[in-house]
């Protein structure tokens, strides 16, 4: 016998190999890019934003199932602030800050 969370595992696994995808093509036809940067972030070339909606479309048919269903306000949150960040890039809080004290 299966275990009851096999097929939301399942489910979800399929949705995010979809959509991945689809995520990256539909934030690189809206400009939504993130050039290479290998020194702040390891990308040696441009990464598409949107990957975080993907994901999490992709595990909501898991979090919503049993007992998982607690942490499924923390993700939508936490994907929320993520897809913020994607369309409007988002700086830390007090980054500015600790920058000017650590220059020489």
């Amino acid at each position: 016998m299966l275990d009851p969370l096999f097929l939301p595992f399942l489910t979800s696994f399929v949705i995010a190999a979809l959509l991945t995808p689809l995520a990256g093509r539909v934030a690189t036809r809206a400009g939504r890019i993130s050039p290479p940067n290998p020194i702040s972030d390891g990308h040696t070339r441009s990464t598409p934003y949107l990957g975080g909606l993907a994901v999490f479309l992709a595990a909501a048919p898991f979090l919503l199932s049993g007992r998982h269903a607690p942490w499924a306000a923390g993700a939508g949150l936490a994907m929320l602030v993520g897809l913020v960040d994607d369309v409007r890039v988002l700086s830390p809080i007090g980054s500015a800050g600790r920058r000017k004290r650590m220059s020489p």
